[in-house]
């Protein structure tokens, strides 16, 4: 998923969205939810309608003034240099050296 756009346009809440103010809601139901929370809900639905095991890997980064940042970093004191790299085995992929990834 990758939102482009001057600063303050809307990209993060786009992405991300916002908790209700009521809270009512889980993320899953959420009204304000991001397509980001929407699609991993999505996501795991349908996985989980199959009946299988799964197991799904997740990196989130911002790219701001041709630096890449990693939203997941458990510690956002230390900033580590992210690198980028054409992978090697999929001619139209991309590697990026020190980037977080939950599963």
């Amino acid at each position: 998923v990758f939102a482009y756009g001057q600063t303050g346009t809307g990209k993060t809440f786009t992405m991300e969205g916002e908790r209700s103010p009521n809270e009512e809601y889980t993320w899953e139901e959420d009204p304000l939810a991001g397509v980001i929370p929407r699609t991993l809900h999505q996501i795991f639905e349908k996985l989980a309608e199959n009946g299988t095991e799964f197991s799904v890997k997740v990196s989130l980064l911002e790219i701001y003034n041709e630096e890449l940042f990693d939203l997941l970093s458990p510690s956002p004191d230390v900033v580590e240099r992210l690198q980028l790299f054409d992978d090697p085995r999929n001619k139209r992929g991309v590697i990026i050296k020190g980037l977080e990834e939950m599963t």
